[in-house]
């Protein structure tokens, strides 16, 4: 069975697509990565560094705003749900493009949830210290800090909008989530009630072991590889991460956390196997992730798209949730003032997964209904 790999340019995939090569002791690998025009985030000149020093047969692909729009509602109704993540779209595209030449793409899912490669894991436990300050008095202070930021640090944003939280399971969550406790509570009376799932109480070893078994039971399995699952699928791919053979992941969880992250920085022991297979820029450069710039295109293209949306007559999402609340958000990223994409972005995935599954199968029963 043909089979290629997705290739970011990032160490997880680079080394996947390095190990490939080995496997097939030098025969053909094909590899696929997607860019968008925006130097901020693309990834391109990396996965061409890395296709040509480990010579596969490399295919770009180039998404844009208008791959949004044409296939926003297509994948929402591949996914049963609204869609999480805006790279869906690109991974959707790579796997459209890649179908006439592999069956299967290989992806580095896995490692940062394995081997600690989110910034949070290396800076989580440094500051934790912070959750002895009693909520009332620590989510004040955090917010007021966390809105008088620039919108250009994000990082330090997404820190301080964890640090809200009220125990230890919301904050690990709340590194991922879009929304914080009181946004949501603001959005819509009774929401922001503490739910804490218990998959860290439940964990053993330190506290780092803890947040990644919590990222294996979240994140990992309810997000990125459902999502990455159903995208590829929808093109009639397969998609195949290496790193989540099971040896490995019991491997893992067996591996010291002191060879995780070190010196600031996580996937130490990822990082040193790959220095064996591919160039020391790739593997040290700054973690990037999939990062589609929304926050362009929300100013952009996709802003009217978003606002007729979210604020329109027939807007369900106006309709369940505070519209001054939504107005609000599109305001402030309109205006440069914050970086609001990730929560414009949750809000129109509820507004299509709405308008297409849930609207769309309505009027298609009520119009079935009313045939003789």
């Amino acid at each position: 069975m043909p089979v290629g790999a997705y290739l970011s340019g990032g160490v997880d995939s680079s080394l996947c697509v390095a190990l490939m090569k080995k496997v097939r002791q030098g025969g053909e690998v094909q590899t696929f990565a997607a860019g968008f025009a925006d130097p901020r985030f693309d990834e391109l000149p990396y996965a061409r560094q890395v296709a040509h020093a480990l010579g596969t047969t490399h295919h770009e692909i180039g998404v844009t705003p208008q791959d949004f729009l044409d296939h926003w509602a297509e994948l929402c109704w591949h996914r049963d749900g609204p869609i999480s993540e805006p790279a869906d779209v690109a991974i959707h595209k790579i796997a459209r493009q890649a179908r006439g030449t592999v069956k299967v793409l290989l992806s580095g899912e896995g490692s940062d949830e394995l081997f600690a490669g989110y910034p949070k894991h290396a800076v989580d436990g440094r500051l934790r210290w912070l959750m002895a300050v009693p909520a009332a008095l620590r989510a004040p202070l955090l917010r007021a800090f966390e809105r008088a930021l620039p919108a250009d640090q994000s990082r330090l944003r997404i820190a301080a909008r964890a640090l809200t939280a009220r125990s230890t399971g919301e904050r690990l969550q709340a590194w991922f989530a879009p929304f914080t406790w009181y946004e949501r509570r603001a959005l819509r009376k009774g929401f922001g009630a503490l739910r804490d799932p218990g998959q860290y109480e439940r964990a053993g070893g330190d506290h780092l072991r803890r947040m990644l078994y919590v990222d294996c039971h979240t994140w990992l399995a309810d997000n990125l590889l459902e999502r990455g699952d159903r995208m590829a699928m929808a093109a009639s791919i397969e998609s195949r991460p290496p790193f989540l053979d099971h040896e490995l992941v019991e491997l893992a969880f067996r591996v010291d956390s002191a060879l995780k992250v070190r010196g600031g920085a996580g996937k130490w022991i990822v990082k040193e196997v790959a220095r064996r297979y591919l160039p020391a820029p790739i593997v040290d450069r700054k973690k990037v992730g999939f990062r589609v710039p929304l926050d362009e295109w929300f100013r952009q293209g996709l802003g009217d798209y978003a606002g007729d949306l979210l604020l329109g007559s027939d807007s369900f999402v106006a309709s369940f949730l505070d519209r001054r609340g939504i107005e609000r958000l599109l305001q402030d990223h309109r205006s440069g003032r914050r970086s609001e994409e990730l929560r414009l972005w949750t809000l129109l995935g509820l507004e299509v997964f709405e308008r297409r599954c849930l609207r769309g199968a309505k009027a298609r029963a009520d119009a079935h209904a009313a045939v003789p």
